[in-house]
């Protein structure tokens, strides 16, 4: 052989090898551009306030379900919908969103609605009967 043929061949060589390293140096370059994109999207890591509802309110779910207290059961409501729009919602499909309040709600809203019935019929049967009032007298004339 040559040495201009081995010189030709080694150029050729080395011209592939450098378009190879272009190559992945772009793909690399591609690969951190993705890796910081995916960065972006990850969500905060959020405090066990905004997560957890007895460290937020110093009460458990379940004690608060078995209670009769409304307004705890209202705020243990309002801090699940908090917890969807902040930490579900920007995650997911609406529709995903809607399927898993429902599974998280399930038998809260009819728990809710036997209290307020109880309660309903509670003030009803403390207050005194209405007295009724008596009909006009059919011979007073209207003037």
């Amino acid at each position: 052989m040559s040495d201009e043929f081995t010189t030709g061949a080694v150029m050729g060589l080395m011209v592939g090898q450098l378009e190879s390293q272009s190559e992945i140096i772009r793909l690399q370059a591609e690969i951190i551009r993705l890796q910081q994109r995916i960065e972006t999207m990850t969500a905060p890591e959020p405090s066990n306030e905004d997560i957890w509802f007895h460290e937020a309110t110093g009460k458990l779910p379940d004690d608060v379900l078995a209670g009769e207290d409304l307004e705890s059961i209202k705020s243990l409501v309002d801090f699940i919908h908090k917890f969807m729009n902040k930490h579900v919602a920007p995650y997911v499909h609406s529709k995903t969103k809607m399927a898993l309040f429902a599974y998280v709600m399930r038998g809260i809203s009819e728990i809710q609605s036997s209290i307020q019935t109880r309660q309903f019929y509670a003030e009803l049967l403390a207050t005194p009967p209405m007295v009724e009032r008596q009909p006009a007298r059919s011979g007073a004339k209207a003037q």
